[in-house]
């Protein structure tokens, strides 16, 4: 990937000037500083992370070139390096479908607290301010849009591992993960080849989507490198899975109704996951709202959000917000909150606080779903 993407930068630099284009640069440079409470001797204690990113879009008559990439640097962490491209595509149009073609985005989702849908591009489990960091995927995409809906389809080669923060790393589970393997159920060739498509429908109230998937899950299950009550380190393998799900969220005058729902059929068994939940803004800079998370998968969900319910609040001013939430799960009264504060100065740059707070037995969480730990984290950025 590495290679892919610095190659990308030599081989498209001139080609702008070659068709008379101007492109318009934009870029930003970030710095994080994670505190965790806790410190056991065998962890580190603290992650300085410095985040670069850029990208450029250009229009070539009707067509539309979009590139951009972002690096990370943990000094103290080399398994937290990351080099990705956000955005290398190619956009265009043949009649009334809309085509793209390179490294994108998709997002998918309604609710605040988690994202069922959202299965087309991998995630980076280790980013999550100003937003949870998704990796760009390889695809071919064409839109059609008529008067009944808008139809997405996507070809997905290049199925990617998710990243992990390695023995040294702090947000994973209580036992350590082989990164460096990746285990495929599927042994042929399809293993590289998925595809998803969505129907959505948007209206003065309702926006509605239905989504399918099939192919090599971005979520990993994991497998015990050797017998049990010995250390050990989890291989993660992934399955080949065809996941149907549903989004729907009604707009009213001050409310928001929403609904996440997934049924998916990978090896160990079919589950099924929905969220539902409610957003009130009684003014419009305040919004307060409640979700109710299920996983059926119970123990063996890769997510602490398999039973749990979720409250929160975010206020808006000028140049800022404040949000906070808590999720409560009540199988096991474990307890997780969060308060962010973003503030922008200018605008070229911008700073947030974040404190997350875990309060319960963390044994009783999923055993392979993200450890949580009591963090502080200050980020700063500015815009170029």
């Amino acid at each position: 990937m590495k290679k892919f993407v610095a190659g990308c930068l030599f081989l498209l630099a001139p080609t702008f000037d070659a068709y008379g284009a101007t492109p318009q640069w934009e870029g930003e440079i970030t710095f994080e500083g994670r505190a965790f409470v806790s410190s056991p001797a065998s962890l580190t204690s603290t992650e300085p992370t410095l985040t670069a990113g850029f990208g450029n879009r250009t229009l070539f008559g009707r067509t539309d070139f979009r590139f951009g990439a972002w690096i990370r640097v943990d000094p103290l962490n080399p398994n937290r390096i990351r080099l990705d491209a956000k955005d290398i595509a190619w956009l265009g149009s043949a009649g009334e479908v809309d085509i793209a073609v390179g490294l994108r985005t998709v997002f998918w989702g309604v609710l605040e607290s988690s994202h069922l849908v959202d299965v087309v591009n991998q995630q980076d489990p280790d980013i999550r301010w100003p937003r949870r960091r998704m990796l760009s995927q390889l695809m071919i995409a064409s839109s059609w849009t008529s008067s009944w809906g808008t139809i997405d389809v996507y070809l997905l080669p290049w199925a990617r591992p998710r990243p992990f923060a390695g023995r040294r790393g702090r947000l994973w589970s209580h036992h350590p993960v082989d990164g460096s393997v990746m285990r495929n159920a599927d042994s042929s060739l399809l293993r590289y080849l998925s595809g998803a498509a969505r129907w959505s429908l948007a209206t003065t109230q309702w926006d509605i989507g239905i989504t399918y998937f099939g192919g090599t899950a971005r979520e990993p299950w994991f497998e015990p490198s050797g017998p049990a009550h010995t250390p050990y380190l989890l291989i993660p393998t992934y399955d080949r899975v065809h996941q149907f799900g549903g989004d729907v969220q009604y707009t009213g005058s001050s409310w928001l109704l929403k609904l996440e729902l997934v049924t998916r059929d990978p090896a160990p068994g079919r589950y099924v996951a929905l969220g539902s939940g409610v957003e009130y803004a009684p003014v419009d800079y305040l919004s307060v709202f409640l979700e109710v998370l299920f996983d059926s998968r119970g123990r063996n969900a890769t997510t602490s959000l398999e039973h749990d319910t979720f409250v929160g609040a975010r206020l808006l001013f000028q140049d800022g917000s404040v949000q906070g939430g808590t999720s409560i799960d009540f199988n096991t009264g474990n307890v997780i909150a969060s308060m962010e504060i973003q503030r922008r100065f200018g605008n070229n740059v911008a700073a947030a606080f974040e404190f997350r707070w875990f309060a319960g037995r963390a044994l009783r969480e999923p055993p392979h779903a993200l450890r949580e730990e009591t963090s502080v984290s200050l980020f700063l950025r500015r815009y170029f």
